[in-house]
């Protein structure tokens, strides 16, 4: 009734089957908490040390081997 290759083929398709049922279950987690990074909490110091550095003036004599990448400013 069956050749050998038919149960060759059908041998095939029932390994094919046992190999992708378990990846057509249903996710444990949703897909973009893999992604999500958690928020971090930033102390109000951070700002102010930010702040800080950003009013330093600076030294144009320290400052060596500077590149423009934008020429329109």
């Amino acid at each position: 009734m069956f050749t050998r290759h038919h149960l060759l083929t059908l041998t095939t398709l029932l390994l094919l089957l046992a190999l992708t049922a378990p990846s057509l279950a249903a996710p444990s987690q949703p897909w973009y908490e893999k992604y999500s990074q958690r928020r971090v909490t930033v102390p109000q110091s951070y700002y102010e040390g930010l702040s800080l550095r950003r009013q330093t003036p600076l030294n144009p004599n320290a400052v060596r081997d500077v590149v423009c990448l934008d020429t329109s400013t």
